[in-house]
């Protein structure tokens, strides 16, 4: 019974985790996004 409670809480744990890698994937894109929107801005005011 102690062995199976260990291994429940170790499944948490990694879940937590994976939640976590993908939260920071999704705030690199959304930076990405806005990186190039304000590039795109100052190529078209430099060109304009």
């Amino acid at each position: 019974q102690r062995q199976q409670q260990q291994q429940q809480q170790q499944q948490q744990q990694q879940q937590q985790q994976q939640q976590q890698q993908q939260q920071q994937q999704q705030q690199q894109a959304t930076v990405a996004a806005v990186q190039q929107s304000t590039s795109q801005q100052a190529t078209q005011a430099a060109s304009g």
